[in-house]
């Protein structure tokens, strides 16, 4: 079964970030595609700022064509922290979706039609009742925790779901959340599957109807109370 992973970083992931975390991914799982994309030069760390500079030249578009012309059996299209807003906007643009696996990073939360979705994940991250800056929650019903140790400051536990080495000492803020980085994509130390494993997908058949391309009908969101927003208004998660 062939897979692909399309990897969008969070706020002021650089360039060198994404190589080193595809460089991990790609020796842990040679058979699997890896395509990575760093933030984009700038966007605040806002939805609406991260998509439409995204958008910009048609990068946008051009990466929802990549995707519905891979021809992978799985796609992963996966978003850290304020990179959620773009995967999330992206997976929106998608015209078929039965093969995608949605998985939001400890980010901004899929939309109400994409949680619909048996496939979609939504993680945060704990280290000993510490939660991690944008902890999820429920997420109808998506909402997955995954524990991290040595993490219990506040980049290190953001981080610890892209990098399997981040830990207190080693990540204590944006710039080097990647440091010697482990792409996290098993969790071996704890026992629990990983946020997201190529190789280990299910899914229900049945696709769920979306805008063709990013429109006014997206609702990209976090709320406080860990529920979905139910208006399109966009709210802001906290960056990294």
């Amino acid at each position: 079964m062939k897979q692909a992973v399309f990897y969008f970083g969070g706020y002021q992931a650089s360039q060198h970030d994404i190589a080193v975390w595809l460089r991990s991914a790609r020796a842990q799982q040679p058979r699997v595609e890896f395509i990575g994309f760093p933030w984009t030069g700038g966007a605040s760390a806002s939805a609406d700022s991260a998509v439409k500079t995204f958008s910009k030249h048609g990068k946008y578009d051009s990466v929802i064509d990549d995707i519905q012309g891979n021809g992978a059996d799985t796609i992963f299209i996966v978003g850290h922290s304020s990179g959620c807003a773009i995967a999330n906007a992206v997976d929106a643009g998608l015209e078929w979706t039965e093969n995608i696996v949605l998985v939001a990073l400890d980010g901004f939360t899929p939309n109400n039609f994409q949680l619909e979705r048996d496939t979609t994940q939504v993680w945060g991250a704990r280290c000993d009742g510490v939660n991690s800056r944008n902890f999820p929650g429920f997420a109808s019903g998506r909402g997955r925790v995954f524990q991290a140790t040595e993490c219990k400051s506040e980049w290190a536990l953001h981080f610890s779901l892209v990098n399997a080495n981040a830990n207190d000492r080693l990540v204590d803020s944006v710039g080097n959340g990647y440091a010697n980085c482990r792409a996290n994509l098993s969790v071996e130390r704890t026992g629990l599957s990983s946020p997201f494993r190529p190789g280990n997908c299910r899914w229900r058949v049945g696709a769920v109807p979306l805008p063709h391309r990013l429109s006014s009908r997206l609702v990209i969101c976090y709320r406080s109370d860990e529920r979905p927003c139910t208006s399109n208004r966009v709210r802001s998660v906290r960056s990294g």
